[in-house]
């Protein structure tokens, strides 16, 4: 395999998984070692997006949400709302409404049409 040819595979990849802000401009250690870095500062980001937050922190307007309940210490499995923030001043009043408390951001749809 040449390096055209890794490099080429990288660009793919990358491009694969919508990376394509990331660049490997080259088959040496040190461009290896700083796209790692870039995938994982990726991948941070990516984890913080999945992570359930509690009500007392808002969303932004217009965000779409999912609203759980622990009680007890126990996720709520039988408590799952999907939710359109259109207003955050409508906040308080659903989490009270529902008894809500903790809200996960839903990520956006895919931009490819299948």
């Amino acid at each position: 395999m040449t390096q055209e040819d890794i490099n080429e595979v990288m660009a793919n990849s990358l491009k694969r998984w919508q990376l394509e802000h990331l660049v490997f401009d080259g088959g040496n250690i040190e461009s290896a070692r700083r796209l790692i870095r870039l995938l994982q500062a990726e991948n941070a980001k990516l984890k913080a997006q999945l992570t359930w937050r509690p009500v007392s922190e808002n969303p932004e307007n217009d965000d779409w949400v999912t609203l759980r309940r622990i009680i007890d210490g126990e996720l709520d499995d039988e408590f799952v709302w999907f939710y359109h923030l259109k207003d955050v001043s409508d906040w308080e009043i659903l989490v009270a409404t529902l008894g809500a408390t903790h809200w996960l951001p839903i990520p956006p749809a895919p931009e490819e049409k299948v």
